[in-house]
């Protein structure tokens, strides 16, 4: 009860955090990792349901090998093997980019230093390389996510992206699902808990921001690690303008959130000026 007491209060009535000054410090961590959760939910839910492909990413997908340059390449007895022509000169690696990924088609496990500092790198792109034994991910270094064997990849022949062929797209988007899906299932758990870490990080910041804002306003007199302890009370309209700013897509809920968050710390300013510290 004392935790949805000081949830609602942080919510709807700063000028009442003022009366927690005097919470023992286990009741207040509790409450910051309630915040830390309720903050890491929607990205949460994105790693624990992203498992199909939407009809848009798909067209995306189907789009970006129609549109690149031919992809000489095909899987066969369980390796990707080059296509020759006879006059193309094969290339390091061909890359097919979408919005959110960048798939990479090599011989070899490992990209040119040239990649990573490409015009338009995105950190936030994931990289998939089909090299020659299997499907990776690929950061600073390839992590296997399937070998060819493992699904019915034998035959796929990337230099037909280009034709639009609906068998052809269908067996592509049911591998391509089963892979995505066995990445999720190899890094959910590691996801998950760097999401929370990091979430913890972000509002151990914002609350220091806020204390930092708050403790040298005129005729506050709290110290500073019990401001700080106060402050985590103060974010919470912020946290909750993020949760629904994610869940509906809609930054005006961020920014509803820091702007009771800033009027909360100076509603808190001002009952300090008045109480007895």
């Amino acid at each position: 009860m004392k935790i949805i007491k000081r949830l609602m209060d942080g919510l709807f009535s700063p000028g009442k955090i003022y009366y927690y000054k005097d919470d023992k410090k286990i009741l207040t961590t509790i409450y910051f990792f309630i915040l830390v959760l309720i903050y890491a939910i929607p990205m949460t839910i994105g790693v624990v349901f992203s498992s199909n492909l939407s009809t848009n990413f798909m067209e995306e997908v189907r789009t970006a090998f129609q549109m690149s340059e031919v992809i000489p390449y095909k899987i066969e007895n369980n390796k990707l093997t080059y296509i020759s022509d006879g006059e193309n000169i094969e290339k390091s690696y061909y890359v097919i980019s979408t919005t959110n990924y960048d798939i990479y088609f090599s011989l070899s496990k490992t990209l040119p230093d040239t990649v990573n500092r490409a015009s338009g790198f995105s950190i936030t792109k994931t990289r998939i390389l089909f090299t020659i034994d299997g499907v990776y991910e690929y950061r600073n270094y390839p992590t296997l996510l399937v070998t060819y064997d493992k699904y019915n990849l034998n035959g796929i022949d990337f230099s037909k992206a280009k034709e639009n062929d609906y068998k052809y797209w269908e067996n592509i988007f049911t591998n391509l699902s089963s892979i995505i899906n066995t990445y999720k299932n190899q890094t959910m758990w590691i996801t998950i808990v760097s999401l929370v870490l990091i979430s913890s990080g972000g509002l151990a910041l914002l609350s220091l921001i806020v204390t930092i804002f708050g403790r040298f306003s005129k005729g506050n007199t709290l110290k500073f690690s019990k401001y700080w302890q106060m402050s985590i009370y103060l974010v919470t309209p912020m946290v909750f303008g993020e949760l629904f700013a994610t869940l509906y897509s809609m930054q005006v809920f961020y920014y509803i959130g820091l702007i009771m968050t800033l009027i909360y710390s100076m509603t808190f300013n001002q009952v300090c000026g008045k109480g007895d510290i």
